[in-house]
């Protein structure tokens, strides 16, 4: 019996033994899947995704009403039912006189750019909107070249439609009260400021009327964690350059950013640069498409 009893303290022993150092064992061997499970959930939380937003065309759109108003609705009438001309041509004049303005000077080299609509932009928009020439600036150098040129225009109401067109423009606060942030943009981008994401902006904007827009709906820039403008930073889009600043000055890594803009010009620098870019048509269904995939 006593042998018995020892016998069973022996093997009592001898496993409460083995399963100590096997336990050990098992924790020295799992240290460095432990570690690097560590350090791949560090990773992973540090490549959250970011979310860098155009603007005109993107966020902001243009109440065309308000626009109108400032071109004067007379002369718009006179145009069309007097003249027998067309409003939809008045853009294409516009940009046209822009550039004659400026034939001939020596001026600066900028990126090519287009308009919301796809149109290519005039050097003197470049200008303004890359913080070269301020809106005053433009508005006394055409309106003093077309007051020498009348034969640019085919009746005097077009060129003072042009001249409103002018004045409207490169006026911040005329330009800026035009400028509306629809409800489903500031509800979506509401979403993902909740939900934890780095939000931004990239934009090629005046300074002043981005100063005057900011003012207008404060709330909703307050989501956004910083701003690049190109009015300000003195560069514009597709400017390679402008891309590396948004990344350097708020230490972003380039495959975690998700640029949205309605450019393919713009798109296709955010691609050189790496960076996730989507071409938005339709704000609406790329918020469905996005929330799909970042607010369930």
């Amino acid at each position: 019996m006593p042998a018995q009893k020892y016998l069973a303290y022996y093997i009592y022993f001898s496993h409460f033994i083995y399963n100590l150092f096997l336990a050990i064992f098992l924790f020295v061997m799992s240290l460095p899947y432990l570690v690097n499970t560590t350090e791949k959930r560090t990773n992973l939380s540090s490549k959250q995704p970011v979310f860098i937003f155009d603007m005109g065309g993107v966020l902001v759109k243009t109440d065309k009403k308000i626009a109108v108003k400032h071109l004067e609705f007379s002369l718009i009438l006179k145009r069309i039912f007097w003249h027998f001309q067309s409003f939809g041509t008045l853009q294409s004049i516009f940009y046209d006189t822009l550039e004659k303005t400026i034939e001939g000077q020596d001026v600066k080299s900028l990126p090519a750019s287009n308009d919301p609509e796809g149109r290519p932009l005039p050097f003197l928009m470049r200008a303004w909107l890359s913080g070269m020439l301020s809106g005053n600036e433009i508005k006394r150098k055409v309106f003093s070249t077309m007051s020498r040129h009348p034969e640019w225009f085919s009746n005097e109401t077009e060129q003072l439609l042009i001249k409103n067109l002018v004045n409207f423009v490169f006026t911040p606060t005329l330009f800026v009260e035009s400028q509306y942030i629809p409800d489903n943009v500031i509800s979506f981008v509401k979403q993902l400021h909740v939900a934890g994401y780095q939000l931004f902006v990239l934009s090629n904007w005046d300074e002043n009327s981005f100063i005057l827009l900011k003012e207008k709906y404060k709330n909703f820039f307050d989501l956004f964690d910083g701003h690049i403008i190109s009015g300000r930073e003195r560069m514009m889009k597709p400017d390679y350059a402008i891309y590396e600043l948004l990344l350097k000055r708020y230490n972003l890594s380039a495959e975690q950013c998700i640029f949205i803009d309605d450019q393919k010009e713009n798109i296709r620098t955010a691609l050189d640069a790496n960076i996730i870019a989507i071409l938005c048509s339709d704000f609406t269904s790329l918020s469905q498409y996005l929330s799909n995939y970042f607010l369930v």
